[in-house]
């Protein structure tokens, strides 16, 4: 299976945000992805899903947490 490979622009789409914050986000290391040239970035589409439910269960376990105090 071969896995695609997205844009900065696709990732944006997909994930709501501006191409911008998920540039912003891959230099902090936050966003998997890599850098194919001086200016080409990529993004491995399984790598943005995985990290997308581990943003979601860690934003699920602090408002379970809040609701708990």
């Amino acid at each position: 299976m071969t896995d695609r490979l997205l844009t900065t622009r696709e990732v944006a789409a997909f994930l709501g945000l501006s191409p911008e914050t998920v540039l912003r986000r891959w230099r902090s290391g936050e966003l998997p992805g890599y850098r194919l040239a001086s200016n080409v970035l990529r993004f491995r589409e399984s790598e943005v899903e995985t990290w997308l439910e581990g943003t979601r269960a860690r934003n699920l376990a602090l408002v379970s947490i809040r609701e708990e105090a």
